[in-house]
């Protein structure tokens, strides 16, 4: 007998989805925007695994095998969109919930007052569900294809935990969307088996993915305001603490950002934080704070900021004290001047 098979592939995606899903519950503590992403779209590929496994024990039931691919194609635009700090975020979170929302109706409203046997697929009731269905898949493939584009095009080198997170959330979305693509394909040949093989492998792939996701983004050891002082060994510095408080909640951007203050949010000493400079980056304290300064100007300018801001305004909104701190670290850092950056963008 075969271990190839549907039914097997669908049991191991359910078994691994339900165990991610509660991993991802007990040790992913922040941010939690970040962490309900993940959550959905961890639920969504379980669930699919069960409505296939479904399928192959009972029969074909719409409830199970198509709401869930709704769930997943919301869950990565919004993870993109999210990573990427779209300027517009509002507008692919309308989007994520009208796809959702247009498949439950359908579904709803197929199942409750039309009465079409659930083991129809929606997509073979009518042939316009079915071309809506194909121009939402295209939709999606190019909204997320624009969104994964502007990601890669903002990852640096220099905050080596973003590059690591992006360039994790870039291979997961190129699966995603390779599946997607395939699927589509495989729909308009009308070659349903093949596609139900690509969706388990990719579903499977990315649950994987997901579960070996890079672990600083875990913050197992945040503690809570509840909880009474504890200190650490004296020499240990909380990784996941530091990327929290210096990259996710951007002390960066704060004009008395110093070493001492530093130390005491993560609870730790200014030279067991020398230290860790030393061993973890190429830079020290005050380069590293105003190399992220200097990125967080230029990202000011793409956004169209320069419009609103004049120079010392982008400098203060940047985390320096004055223009003139502005220029030289530009200088210093970059190169040439922000006057200069700012025109080659407005053109």
């Amino acid at each position: 007998m075969s271990i190839f098979t549907l039914a097997n592939f669908s049991f191991l995606q359910l078994i691994m989805g339900i165990v991610v899903f509660i991993e991802l519950l007990i040790n992913f503590k922040k941010p939690l925007t970040l962490k309900l992403i993940l959550l959905a779209i961890v639920l969504a590929c379980l669930w699919k695994g069960f409505g296939m496994l479904y399928m192959q024990s009972y029969t074909y039931n719409r409830w199970l095998s198509e709401q869930p691919s709704t769930i997943l194609a919301g869950s990565f635009i919004l993870l993109l969109a999210y990573l990427e700090n779209a300027k517009f975020i509002f507008a692919y979170l309308l989007y994520a919930i009208i796809i959702i929302i247009s498949l439950l109706s359908l579904s709803i409203y197929y199942s409750f007052f039309e009465q079409i046997p659930v083991y129809i697929p929606i997509t073979q009731i009518a042939n316009y569900i079915h071309y809506l269905w194909i121009g939402f898949t295209i939709a999606t493939i190019i909204l997320t294809l624009f969104l994964l584009f502007k990601l890669i095009a903002s990852t640096n080198k220099i905050n080596s935990y973003t590059s690591l997170l992006n360039n994790w959330a870039i291979l997961i979305t190129s699966i995603f969307l390779v599946s997607c693509i395939a699927f589509l394909a495989i729909s308009i040949s009308n070659k349903p088996l093949l596609g139900n093989y690509i969706n388990i492998i990719f579903d499977t792939l990315l649950i994987f993915l997901i579960l070996f996701r890079p672990k600083f983004i875990n913050n197992k050891h945040l503690r809570s305001i509840n909880t009474p002082f504890n200190p650490k060994q004296i020499n240990e510095i909380d990784e996941s603490e530091f990327t929290l408080q210096f990259f996710y909640n951007k002390y960066y951007l704060q004009p008395d950002a110093n070493l001492e203050s530093f130390a005491q949010l993560v609870q730790s000493n200014p030279d067991n934080l020398r230290a860790y400079f030393k061993s973890h980056f190429k830079y020290n304290f005050k380069e590293l704070i105003n190399r992220n300064r200097i990125l967080a100007f230029q990202e000011l300018v793409k956004s169209g900021k320069s419009k609103d801001y004049n120079l010392d305004g982008l400098a203060m909104q940047s985390g320096f004290s004055s223009r003139f701190h502005l220029f030289a670290n530009f200088k210093k850092y970059h190169g040439g001047s922000p006057s200069d950056y700012i025109k080659a963008f407005e053109g």
